[in-house]
């Protein structure tokens, strides 16, 4: 009896020390699966192993939102406030509740235009969340100022009209670029883009110019080369000589276009052609003769109507929406710019619209005279050197006239240009021009 006392004592003593062999391998398990320091080591683990992998030795910066380590370019000892700036940005993109918040910067310098300078940036973003470690590798662009500062559009541009002229050049060129649907085009003519001259949402470099979105990402673009003539310093650079340019307002239209297009084309002779979107959308086959031919081609509004007794959304209607469309749908592009019906755009029209308005200097009155010989008369009377002459496709009497116009011109020393060329490049939205040389504010 007592031998089986004994027994079941030790038996008893056994399983107890079991149980508490069990019992401290769970808590030191689940001390070692919560611990906090592990993950802590684990991830300036990481952190070591990335910043071997740069050059050199960091400059340590402490963020509001975390731990900064910037690689710099060569030459340089502080961290511009641009990039600690974008350091920041990158931190408070982390999620809600991240620990061991830590960014790792390393950064390329090349020179931009107007002794600005772009900054081309690779970011590793670092932290923890739970148990789990997160590694996420940015790159960005910025440019920035002599003193290290994001540069402002307004620091490359000389006043508001010229940072608009930048907007549409890159809704254009994204416009061609891009095949886009009414929708889709609708929301790009409504996008912010640069929205004031206070506006960093861009990065500038040789190639040109990338305009971003709030959150960094790529929204449109221009060349360099459609960017150039609205910067600080650019000039207009109209062509010099005894040049004239013919303009043709209201068609396009199936009996009279394709006559001047052929009166041209024997005369050789390039111009410039503003047509009604109503126009576009009934004869696109005759709209896209007129561009296939050689000749520019801008708008004329969709219903030909006074613009400033138009509300402003009658106004955008009738220049963009409808009218935009139109126009590009049929030749994949956006309008260089417009004419006014009967030359009338206030300044309330102009503030609305990205596109230079264009006048004349020259009235053939051919939609008053209606008479080949007064036409003829008309011209030859007030033709002036860098002049814009107005004439309509639409008129079956000028038709008749222009070849006759256009001889007694070249006998006269003119040389025929489209208004791009007669101009330059640098027509700014807000203003209005009547020939070369002639620009003035819209008002």
């Amino acid at each position: 009896m007592r031998s089986e006392q004994k027994t079941n004592q030790k038996w008893g003593l056994a399983l107890g020390s079991v149980g508490l062999l069990v019992v401290v391998i769970g808590l030191w398990t689940a001390f070692r699966v919560n611990r906090p320091t592990a993950q802590h080591d684990s991830a300036s683990g990481q952190a070591a192993a990335i910043l071997k992998q740069h050059p050199g030795k960091p400059v340590k910066v402490k963020l509001a939102a975390g731990r900064g380590a910037f690689f710099l370019p060569a030459g340089e000892k502080t961290v511009a406030p641009a990039l600690k700036q974008a350091a920041s940005a990158v931190l408070a993109e982390q999620p809600q509740g991240a620990k061991q918040k830590m960014v790792i910067v390393a950064t390329e310098k090349s020179q931009a235009s107007l002794g600005l300078v772009t900054l081309t940036t690779h970011f590793d973003s670092l932290y923890t969340l739970g148990h789990h470690e997160h590694h996420q590798r940015l790159q960005r662009q910025l440019t920035v100022t002599k003193a290290g500062k994001l540069a402002k559009i307004g620091d490359i541009v000389a006043d508001d009209n010229a940072r608009r002229a930048v907007n549409y050049a890159a809704q254009t060129h994204q416009a061609e670029t891009t095949r886009l649907d009414e929708a889709q085009l609708s929301a790009l003519i409504q996008q912010p883009l640069l929205h004031s001259l206070e506006a960093t949402n861009f990065t500038l470099t040789k190639a040109g110019m990338t305009i971003r979105t709030a959150d960094g990402k790529p929204s449109a673009s221009v060349p360099y080369h459609k960017l150039a003539p609205y910067l600080k310093g650019a000039t207009p650079q109209p062509p010099s000589g005894k040049l004239i340019a013919l303009t043709f307002d209201d068609g396009p239209n199936p009996k009279t276009t394709p006559a001047i297009l052929k009166i041209l084309a024997d005369a050789k002779v390039k111009a410039t052609f503003f047509e009604l979107g109503s126009g576009i959308a009934e004869f696109p086959v005759v709209a896209k003769s007129v561009k296939a031919a050689g000749h520019e081609v801008g708008t004329h509004t969709y219903d030909h109507p006074f613009l400033p007794k138009l509300s402003a959304a009658q106004t955008l209607d009738e220049i963009y929406g409808k009218n935009l469309w139109t126009y590009y749908h049929v030749f994949g592009t956006l309008p260089p710019f417009i004419r006014p019906p009967f030359g009338a755009m206030s300044k309330a029209n102009g503030d609305l619209v990205g596109m230079p308005a264009i006048q004349w200097s020259v009235d053939s009155q051919d939609w008053k005279s209606k008479s080949k010989p007064a036409i003829i008369a008309r011209v030859q009377a007030t033709a002036q050197p860098g002049g814009i002459v107005l004439m309509h496709d639409i008129q079956p009497a000028e038709v008749e006239a222009l070849p006759v116009v256009i001889a007694n011109l070249k006998n006269q020393g003119y040389q025929f240009v489209t208004v791009s060329q007669l101009l330059g490049q640098r027509l700014m939205p807000g203003h209005q021009y009547f020939g070369q040389g002639d620009e003035r504010p819209l008002s």
